[in-house]
């Protein structure tokens, strides 16, 4: 569509929600904290997730250009390590 808000083609219908609990492999999950992924939308996922690992940035929408670039990649690192 001619944007983010407005969805005319062909995902308009699509819906994943009910299936987000079959994801099994681990899962990084992050936002900011006034981003357009709001606290609510990404606690739904957070919690239907099996294996996932949430992190909140302060800011809104690319941590890894806008906040401290180290701590992004610690982040990532983190949880690529992770057994």
């Amino acid at each position: 569509g001619p944007s983010d808000f407005t969805i005319t083609g062909t995902l308009k219908s699509w819906l994943c929600l009910n299936q987000v609990h079959t994801v099994m492999t681990p899962a990084l999950l992050t936002n900011g904290v006034s981003e357009e992924a709001r606290d609510v939308c990404v606690s739904f996922l957070f919690h239907r997730i099996p294996h996932v690992k949430r992190v909140q940035f302060s800011q809104r929408h690319m941590p890894f250009l806008e906040e401290d670039q180290a701590r992004y990649l610690q982040v990532v690192a983190d949880f690529l390590m992770y057994p």
